[in-house]
């Protein structure tokens, strides 16, 4: 099993529901809105969705909402508080670089850092995916780590709360693989779990060439939902990239 097979299970499921709070969100869905040029009744495209809680505040917006993940249980938690507002998402169990639909979606959007689970040819698989899925002219958002935003800090170990659950990240970068190899101790009373990611991390420039290949080709980057200009030392890349009007991809 790939490391991303495991992790997303036990405590992690208390973390993932708990690590932000709805205003949080809703001021994330508002940076979405504006970005991506959003409007009711747009049909979105949320890869991976977690626990699709952006999805749900959108479609409390009048967004048509798609939600996808490869999690069963964090799909049934979305689901479940879908239903308590009656709000009609569609929701997809299935592999983020295995999208089904073909010049559907207007906007699509990768939130919290859920790009480089996979090799080079599966990371691009997965942008090649949300592109076809993207109607011409269609618009996606990334929020991601990079080599410029975790770099400057990497030694640091990082404590955070979610919950009643303590989060101790623990972070080495191997250079031969442009990977970021993060252990990570959850604690809740007595019970501890450490988990172990591999996330392949790209520079700017790479993933501006990796989305030209799969067929976007403009963009906005910024280093925060305040709009401000990405640079080197920025927490986050905000990356906002147009499809094609031509709808291809290159080989």
């Amino acid at each position: 099993m790939e490391w991303w097979e495991r992790f997303f299970t036990g405590l992690w499921i208390e973390v993932q529901k708990s690590q932000w709070s709805e205003e949080t969100t809703r001021k994330q869905v508002d940076f979405l809105m504006e970005v991506l040029r959003l409007r009711p009744g747009m049909e979105i495209l949320d890869v991976p969705c977690g626990t699709g809680r952006h999805s749900i505040e959108l479609a409390r917006r009048g967004l048509q909402m798609t939600a996808v993940d490869f999690s069963e249980e964090l799909i049934q938690e979305g689901k479940t508080r879908a239903r308590q507002e009656n709000l009609p998402i569609e929701w997809h169990v299935r592999d983020m670089r295995d999208l089904p639909w073909s010049q559907r979606f207007d906007a699509a959007f990768c939130f919290w850092g859920s790009f480089g689970f996979f090799e080079e040819a599966g990371n691009l698989d997965f942008l090649k995916a949300v592109s076809q899925a993207l109607k011409p002219g269609g618009r996606f958002f990334m929020d991601i780590h990079t080599v410029e935003t975790l770099l400057p800090r990497l030694l640091e170990r990082w404590w955070s709360k979610s919950g009643d659950v303590y989060v101790l990240q623990a972070m080495e970068y191997n250079p031969e693989t442009g990977r970021v190899h993060t252990q990570w101790t959850l604690i809740k009373g007595s019970q501890v779990e450490v988990k172990e990611s591999a996330i392949r991390i790209y520079t700017y420039r790479e993933i501006l060439e990796m989305l030209r290949k799969a067929g976007f080709e403009s963009w906005e980057a910024y280093g925060s939902i305040d709009r401000t200009p990405f640079r080197l030392g920025a927490t986050r890349l905000y990356l906002v990239a147009t499809k094609s009007s031509s709808g291809s991809s290159s080989p």
